[in-house]
């Protein structure tokens, strides 16, 4: 379906832009309601592909449109899913405004399921962005009320999530471990592929915070693993991490400066921030600190900036190796059977032969977005989509291509 939907990613964008025009609304309000549904249909996908700053421009852009009776429970999800993208954005202070008029329309239409959603991400984001401004323990209490009526396993799973994470900043990390067991085990149930690398990632962390580095690799690799195969951004950032801190309480300081630097790479590409409770509960600037001290000042730069600049693919397939000090592995897929430049090409969707057309003429990210009408972080996701796809390393080759 990811693949499906980044064929029509051009189609898709055109009927919400539509939908959504101002200049154009329509007395009884189709339109908007249409392009309302849609935005909410499309949140997840953006939001696993790391198309933030689009998909919160749609789903801000369709909240704001007058309400109806009708609408009341699509403009709840829209505004719980532009919260859950202004939160990876590390925009807590929103995502924590969004989630609040979210969960003021659920309360409207008495949906305990709704409201127990919103109340689970609020509590999330207050863990995740170490707010003091939610009140965490009103939150709970009124969770804990409604868990014995609920009836959706994931708004169940999401909710022991977050019962686990309670469990892990009290101390309690074997509750927490259960916990994330449980949610795992309805994960897998539900078949729902980002709460199941949602729950492994969370474990592998509780590993690593444990000081058990040899067991929290094979756990941070499948969940990088799983969030490589289904795109999901925000979960290899967050693993690339923690990989780094491993590396760097292993005593190899190159490997975690590569690590690290591919993680401020994808910062930088794609807006997506790890979060301070990830920060602070592994001590990044101690083991930061160091590592930086095991190694000269130029090895450590140089090792960084390697990282920065390696495709998202080589840093994935460099973090899952066995290299530790050694130069970082040429990571390109090779299919068992190079097909034809002209038949490589057609693997590409519509909208990527359009970003690689231009790529190869020398625009930039910048001015691909313009020629476009998308983001700039939309276009990184289509040249590393271009670069895995043709199993090419730098924009240069592209263009030879």
């Amino acid at each position: 379906w990811l693949k499906q939907m980044e064929t029509e990613h051009g189609n898709l964008t055109a009927v919400l832009s539509w939908s959504l025009n101002k200049d154009a609304e329509e007395p009884d309000g189709k339109r908007e309601e249409l392009g309302l549904r849609l935005a909410v249909a499309l949140w997840w996908f953006w939001h696993t592909l790391g198309s933030f700053m689009e998909g919160r421009m749609y789903l801000e852009r369709a909240v704001s449109k007058r309400g109806s009776p009708t609408t009341t429970r699509l403009r709840a999800r829209a505004l719980n899913g532009a919260a859950g993208i202004a939160i990876p954005q590390g925009d807590y202070g929103a995502g924590k405004a969004l989630l609040e008029q979210g969960l003021a329309l659920y309360r409207e239409l008495g949906d305990e399921e709704g409201i127990a959603s919103a109340l689970t991400d609020l509590g999330m984001a207050a863990l995740w962005g170490q707010r003091d401004d939610i009140p965490v323990t009103a939150v709970m209490e009124e969770l804990r009320e409604l868990k014995p009526r609920l009836k959706n396993r994931n708004t169940l799973a999401y909710l022991l999530v977050l019962e686990g994470m309670i469990a892990l900043s009290r101390g309690d990390v074997d509750h927490s471990v259960t916990l994330h067991e449980q949610s795992l085990k309805l994960f897998r149930e539900t078949r729902n592929t980002p709460g199941i690398i949602t729950c492994l990632g969370q474990l592998g962390g509780i590993v690593l915070r444990r000081g058990d580095y040899e067991g929290a690799l094979p756990l941070l690799r499948e969940t990088l693993r799983l969030g490589w195969e289904s795109d999901y951004t925000v979960a290899v950032q967050t693993v690339l991490y923690f990989l780094a801190c491993v590396a760097a309480s292993r005593e190899q300081p190159v490997r975690a400066a590569r690590l690290w630097g591919a993680v401020e790479g994808m910062e930088e590409d794609y807006g997506v921030h790890v979060s301070p409770i990830a920060l602070s509960q592994t001590d990044y600037e101690g083991r930061l600190a160091a590592a930086r001290s095991q190694v000269d000042e130029e090895a450590w730069s140089g090792a960084w900036a390697e990282g920065k600049a390696m495709p998202l693919e080589q840093a994935v397939g460099y973090a899952l190796s066995e290299e530790e000090e050694r130069k970082p592995p040429t990571f390109v897929p090779v299919p068992e059977q190079q097909p034809p430049p002209d038949e490589r090409a057609e693997r590409l969707t519509l909208r990527e032969q359009e970003v690689a057309l231009l790529v190869g003429r020398g625009l930039t990210n910048r001015q691909i977005a313009s020629e476009l009408s998308i983001s700039e972080h939309t276009v990184a996701n289509h040249v590393r989509k271009i670069l895995k796809k043709l199993g090419l390393r730098s924009r240069a080759q592209i263009s030879s291509s």
